[in-house]
């Protein structure tokens, strides 16, 4: 479940949705109808060639990797992570979290076995969770292999993270602010790691990678959600302007400021760091 606090920005409305998983978002735009306002002024009634070119893949293409995966995104990530891992030493990122107990294993103190007198008790629901959001509206022309490394960052501090008895859910985020008309402003948010399973990069490669989740997948669900064509389709949201405007408690990480503002594992490890401090 999202976690949310009072905004502290106004607007006039706004609407977020939440799905579980990508099946359940892959379903919702399948089976839901455009509404009629959008249906005689849509970005995909253009050319496949300018959709092609604008969006990164085909409507259909984008639904398909939404929903089986991104092979190919994945193995970007993966090529970025090892040279990362290279270059870091193999050191993991250092995720500052409270000491946790161990249970003296009481027959192996017993035998004298010091190697192995604790016991590691696991508790799934006492151990902490954070909620990690992703933003990805990425901007043309930016470079892809700087994008794959950006998840790749992403990947190793949750991976850190974890190890350190910290669960994570990760979600991709996407926003539209209509700042200049009707104020409204919207958030579709997907799980793409739960808390409970280990990151699988062909699951979370799109989402976070690929400029067709905002362009296509995104655009076609805000066409289901928008009720009025003046609003257009809006603008993208900066990672700072997400949390004042829907309330997430919770890490928002945006790609674009990651690669503009050259951002490292030492800044993401800092801002998980921060959060798990102050809660």
């Amino acid at each position: 479940m999202v976690r949310r606090k009072k905004t502290s920005k106004v607007v006039k409305a706004t609407e977020m949705v939440v799905y579980n998983s990508i099946p359940e978002l892959y379903d919702h735009i399948q089976n839901t109808k455009r509404k009629s306002a959008w249906e005689n002024d849509s970005i995909f009634d253009n050319s496949e060639d300018y959709l092609k070119r604008w969006c990164g893949e085909l409507p259909d293409e984008a639904m398909e990797k939404l929903f089986k995966g991104d092979a190919e995104g994945a193995k970007k990530i993966k090529a970025q992570g090892e040279i990362l891992n290279e270059a870091q030493g193999g050191t993991m990122p250092k995720i500052e979290v409270g000491v946790y107990g161990c249970i003296p294993s009481v027959p192996n103190y017993l035998r004298g076995v010091p190697a192995n007198m604790m016991r590691v008790v696991r508790e799934p629901r006492r151990n902490p969770v954070i909620d990690i959001y992703v933003e990805n509206s990425i901007y043309d022309g930016i470079d892809v292999n700087r994008v794959a490394e950006k998840a790749a960052i992403i990947a190793n501090v949750i991976y850190a993270t974890e190890m350190e008895g910290v669960r994570v859910n990760l979600y991709a985020v996407n926003t539209s602010h209509d700042s200049h008309n009707t104020q409204k402003a919207y958030a579709m948010v997907v799980k793409i790691k739960d808390a409970d399973a280990p990151l699988n990069l062909l699951n979370i490669a799109f989402c976070v990678t690929n400029r067709a989740m905002h362009r296509s997948i995104f655009l076609k669900w805000l066409e289901r959600h928008a009720d009025n064509r003046v609003e257009g389709y809006g603008r993208p949201m900066r990672g700072n302007e997400i949390e004042p405007t829907f309330g997430i408690d919770g890490i928002i990480l945006s790609m674009r400021d990651m690669v503009d503002c050259y951002m490292g594992i030492d800044d993401v490890t800092r801002k998980i760091n921060e959060y798990l401090k102050n809660k």
